[in-house]
């Protein structure tokens, strides 16, 4: 029975030649939902990040304790802007700072015809006076969920946090300051409650990219 088992489960988890094209196939075609353009659009931030984290060439340096965030906006879109073509995929709009409801402006967008993914990015340091608290109250919540995810313009966000020196950081519920890591989970636990209380969220990550020098 035991062998039998064991050839059925090497038999079902067999790729077939013909299956080979559908691995990964969302990332080398335009998307056809928006959930698909927001996992492109994670795919390339998480190319980003690499390349600034531990790149050879890393732009690390052109990042200073605190450098605007309008800079920060306009070299992301820069690099969203100029992401590699993937066989016949199409490359998706990127704008910085589009008006919606109300005037609110959102960081950057990413779209095409399927939808839209907002970016929200916010520069940590120890000059600034976000919290812990604000990053989820003010940032995840208010803006990001409150303004820019709100009716038919995106379910999809992400909020980039970008660490600019080794600032600790008091966590809710946990005694004492705290690394930058324990930061990115506690703001990953709370944008996953959002996306467990609010129906028309479909996706909201937390995404940190760290320019601190390494050692």
């Amino acid at each position: 029975v035991r062998e039998q088992a064991a050839r059925s489960a090497e038999d079902a988890a067999r790729v077939m030649p013909s299956d080979l094209p559908a691995i990964g196939e969302s990332f080398t075609r335009e998307p056809h939902t928006e959930t698909e353009l927001f996992d492109q659009v994670m795919a390339r931030l998480a190319e980003i990040t690499e390349g600034v984290e531990k790149g050879p060439f890393s732009e690390r340096g052109l990042f200073p304790v605190g450098i605007l965030e309008k800079q920060l906006q306009l070299w992301l879109a820069a690099r969203l802007e100029d992401t590699p073509r993937r066989r016949f995929t199409a490359r998706f709009s990127v704008t910085r700072e589009p008006t919606v409801d109300a005037d609110k402006r959102t960081d950057i967008e990413v779209s095409t015809k399927v939808g839209k993914v907002c970016i929200e990015i916010k520069p940590l340091d120890i000059n600034r006076g976000y919290s812990a608290k604000s990053l989820t109250e003010d940032t995840l919540n208010r803006q990001l969920v409150g303004q820019y995810l709100r009716g038919k313009n995106s379910r999809h966000g992400v909020l980039l946090v970008f660490r600019l020196d080794r600032k600790t950081w008091q966590i809710p519920g946990i005694e004492g300051y705290r690394e930058f890591g324990e930061l990115v989970d506690y703001l990953r636990r709370q944008a996953q409650a959002i996306v467990a209380n609010d129906h028309h969220i479909v996706r909201l990550e937390v995404l940190p990219i760290d320019c601190t020098a390494r050692n």
